[in-house]
Parts: structure tokens; C-alpha cells; sequence
């Protein structure tokens, strides 16, 4: 469930780790936290029942040089993904699993 990063809460827990606030954070009901790519996006892909399989072999070490690579180049070239860039949520979600 996405909730605000900034939420009181969330920030006095987590704000110290790296990578917080700048980017996708996953934190799990355990305290398990997880920033920016790939672990915070091979987290959440893992999340969605169908893309487990994707995510595991992703996560590998051999290819997780290549997954950095790929997540830094699509974040990279979002805007060209999204035919309305213009309506893309500007508020930093932390998400919960």
C-alpha cells in the first residue's frame, strides 16, 4: 500500500537510511527497506504475482549489473514511455509490502 514518505512515522523510522526520499523506497511489515533500483523495483516487481519469476532471476548476481543498467535507463527516459508527462503525480510514495 503506498503511503507518503514524508509521513511523520515513515521519516523518523527510515529517514537515516540510504536513499531515502530520493527515489522508489519498499519497506516491509518486518522493517526490511529497500531504495531506488534495482532492489526497491525487483522488490515490488516481486510483489505482483505474475513477474516473481522475472524478479528472481533479475536479482541474480550475474544480471543484476544489467538490471541496474536497464531500471537507470528507463527512469532515464521516462517521458518518451509516457504519452502524458504532463500528468505524471509528482509526490514520493513510500510503499509498504
Amino acid at each position: 500500500m503506498p503511503v507518503p514518505a514524508a509521513r511523520p512515522d515513515i521519516a523518523a523510522a527510515h529517514g537515516d537510511k540510504p536513499g531515502y526520499g530520493d527515489n522508489i523506497m519498499v519497506i516491509a511489515d518486518d522493517g526490511r527497506f529497500w531504495a531506488g533500483p534495482p532492489d526497491a523495483y525487483l522488490v515490488v516487481m516481486w510483489a505482483v504475482r505474475g513477474l516473481r519469476a522475472a524478479s528472481y532471476l533479475l536479482s541474480l548476481p550475474i544480471l543484476k549489473a544489467l538490471t541496474n543498467r536497464v531500471f537507470q535507463w528507463v527512469a532515464g527516459n521516462k517521458y518518451a514511455f509516457n504519452q502524458h508527462s504532463e500528468d505524471v503525480c509528482a509526490s514520493r510514495f513510500a510503499v509498504t509490502v
